[in-house]
């Protein structure tokens, strides 16, 4: 019987790997990548599971790697000196000479964004982890990385890849910020660029950034906020007083950052005119 999954207390990094293996795939093999990679680690290596705690495709598809869930700090076998108390994913194929593609670049984001946040870490911030073997550096020796490392920083190895490692600059800055927040529209009248409305009305916003990632929105008339929403919205009720006024809506990261949208200009017009009975006269 293979032992249980072991823990850790928090989640200090994000290491990413690739696996090396053939990036020609199609995406509907994945799965049978992953399952081969398991079938190595726990039969060749002796592990009681696949050593990465998240692996992704080319298509950006993630699947979860060492049991044991993934909403809590899983100890991998990943990162050799620097496996407690950090998480991990490898990216199926060699990223040697061609970087991953956006869509795999979002995944790993998202998720490192998830493990950090977490625990109140900034993926965009650097942690002294001490290594727990001599290798690379030191048996006990203290080293500064970055909440969303390679491999390579760690360990040495080429992984994962001169292409991917370029591109964790750009992932470090997917998972520490909103992004795609744009109004998306108001219920009401539209003359020009500015809606008219009798007071009420309704306005709907998107973001690209995942909703488990975002504490709440906050809607700001005349950049004062006058009510908040969760994370997973993407619309709301506001009323305005007769007059013109502007309209913004803010997102709040769970890990404090926040973006806002352009003001828009809504008019809250009077009631409606009385229109009288007297009639024409030629």
């Amino acid at each position: 019987m293979l032992d249980p999954p072991t823990y850790g207390t928090t989640v200090n990094a994000f290491f990413v790997h690739h696996t090396a293996g053939t990036s020609t795939y199609s995406c509907t093999d994945s799965a049978a990548i992953v399952r081969g990679i398991e079938v190595y680690h726990v039969k060749s290596n002796g592990w009681n599971d696949i050593g990465y705690n998240f692996l992704v495709d080319k298509c950006g598809v993630v699947f979860e790697g060492r049991k044991g869930g993934i909403d809590k700090p899983v100890t991998g076998a990943h990162t050799y000196g620097f496996n407690t108390n950090t998480a991990a994913i490898a990216v199926l194929g060699t990223y040697i000479t061609s970087g991953a593609p956006t869509v795999v670049q979002d995944a790993v984001g998202h998720v490192a964004a998830y493990k950090l946040g977490q625990y109140g870490n900034d993926p965009y911030g650097t942690v002294t982890l001490v290594s727990g073997v001599d290798g690379k550096y030191d048996l006990g020796e203290s080293v500064v990385m970055n909440r969303i490392s390679g491999h390579r920083d760690a360990v040495a190895t080429e992984c994962p890849g001169d292409s991917l490692y370029a591109q964790l600059i750009g992932i470090r800055t997917r998972a520490a910020k909103v992004s795609g927040l744009a109004l998306a529209g108001l219920t009401g009248r539209k003359s020009g660029t500015t809606y008219h409305t009798r007071g009420t009305f309704t306005a709907s916003w998107s973001v690209g950034t995942a909703s488990h990632l975002i504490n709440s929105f906050e809607v700001l008339v005349d950049g004062k906020v006058v009510l908040t929403t969760a994370g997973s919205a993407r619309s709301a009720t506001v009323t305005v007083t007769p007059g013109a006024h502007t309209l913004q809506v803010r997102a709040v990261h769970r890990l404090g950052w926040t973006d806002t949208t352009t003001a828009q200009s809504v008019i809250g017009d009077a009631a409606q005119p009385t229109i009288g009975t007297q009639r024409k006269t030629r």
